[in-house]
């Protein structure tokens, strides 16, 4: 957004697809904020992925009520409940040949839990209530879908438990993973996450006609419709999501009412062609409130409008900061250059053309890296061949 503003791009729009600061804390917490107030602020226009994350962006100062909107019901782009996330088109056979493929017995209660598996997503809390259930019904399997990733890490002791319980099935080291087949193999998807800015997996599973338990966090209540299709639990709270797990575990009909009713809501409200056009009209609307069209060429490209300051006042920019840099590092280029004249000689400087803004050429100047050695032929050999030791010092990279 910096960069567009700097540019003086004539519609520029932050799509805002959750909020990494809700779970933050400190300085991190403020960086994060001032990072989405600065994107709102220098955005013509600001769009959620969802009604609740609108409530929080408003309430938390981020943006004004007039410039923050949501596309239809929310979501980044709807689900393909038609075809990608269709139990009818994934087969009634997946269910069993995934379980197989798993190892999964085939009358097993499964909960599957999809994402990334890291604190933020409530793993912890998931764990602890998968060892009252599992205590509880011999039945029950939990299927793990997703990568381990090092940031936001769960605790040790957490994996372990996962690796090693033999009713704790985990694909996320194989690859790829068909995830429609995977929610085929499910009884009840549980997402026990902290934050969100919509929740797609819980959008995918209702599709695939899957009862639902996750957190009343931002995001998450606007993927689903609380007692209809899912069943929202407090986040952070292992016993709540023990409890509504075993309702549906213990309740065929419940858990077929509820994935019922998820279908029906995402086909209904979640169409992603429905979201492509009402995405399409918004950028059309905009480009004419501001003139877009206007101002482009004949070949498609925009001409921004050239005021003092693309005439004058932006080279005279660039010169003074040029300048103001080349004294800082003076001192360290001329080293460089001794070194390049020490061990390859002269020219201590090649020019190198470039394609720039609106395929202008220029022409940089770069420090010699390379020798000009050549073979029997008298061709240049490869760049890796010729590259010297000082060449790969990181510094030249830099001030090259």
């Amino acid at each position: 957004m910096i960069g567009a503003w700097l540019c003086r791009v004539p519609v520029r729009i932050y799509h805002m697809h959750g909020l990494p600061m809700d779970t933050a804390t400190g300085l991190k917490r403020r960086l994060l904020r001032w990072s989405e107030t600065l994107s709102c602020r220098l955005a013509h226009q600001v769009y959620c992925v969802s009604p609740s994350l609108r409530t929080v962006a408003i309430a938390e100062g981020l943006t004004t009520p007039e410039k923050v909107h949501v596309l239809l019901h929310g979501s980044i782009g709807g689900v393909n409940a038609q075809h990608t996330f269709n139990p009818q088109e994934v087969g009634p056979q997946a269910r069993m040949q995934t379980r197989e493929e798993y190892g999964i017995p085939a009358d097993a209660l499964v909960i599957g839990f999809v994402g990334r598996v890291v604190r933020d997503k409530g793993v912890q809390e998931l764990c602890e209530a998968w060892s009252a259930l599992r205590a509880e019904i011999p039945s029950a399997r939990l299927l793990v879908i997703g990568p381990m990733e090092e940031q936001d890490p769960i605790p040790a002791e957490v994996v372990r438990s996962l690796r090693e319980d033999p009713r704790v099935h985990w694909t996320g080291t194989r690859e790829p993973c068909d995830v429609p087949r995977c929610y085929a193999a499910m009884d009840v998807l549980a997402l026990p996450t902290y934050r969100e800015g919509f929740g797609n997996v819980l959008l995918e599973a209702a599709a695939m006609e899957l009862p639902v338990v996750a957190t009343r966090i931002t995001g998450c209540v606007d993927a689903v419709a609380d007692g209809v299709t899912a069943t929202l639990v407090p986040p952070r709270d292992a016993a709540a999501l023990a409890t509504a797990l075993r309702a549906y575990l213990s309740d065929e009909g419940l858990r077929r009412a509820h994935g019922s009713a998820g279908r029906v809501r995402a086909l209904r409200d979640f169409d992603p062609q429905a979201m492509y056009q009402a995405t399409c009209r918004e950028y059309e609307s905009l480009a004419r409130v501001h003139g877009v069209t206007a101002r482009m060429q004949d070949d498609g490209r925009f001409s921004p409008p050239r005021g003092f300051y693309q005439r004058f006042g932006k080279r005279l920019l660039d010169l003074t900061l040029s300048l103001l840099a080349l004294a800082v590092l003076g001192p360290v280029l001329m080293v460089l250059a001794i070194l390049v004249r020490v061990f390859l000689g002269t020219p201590i400087l090649f020019r190198q053309r470039r394609t720039g803004f609106h395929r202008q050429h220029f022409v940089i100047l770069k420090f010699r890296t390379m020798t000009n050695t050549c073979d029997a032929n008298g061709n240049l050999l490869s760049d890796s061949q010729r590259l010297t030791g000082f060449g790969r010092f990181p510094a030249f990279h830099q001030f090259g």
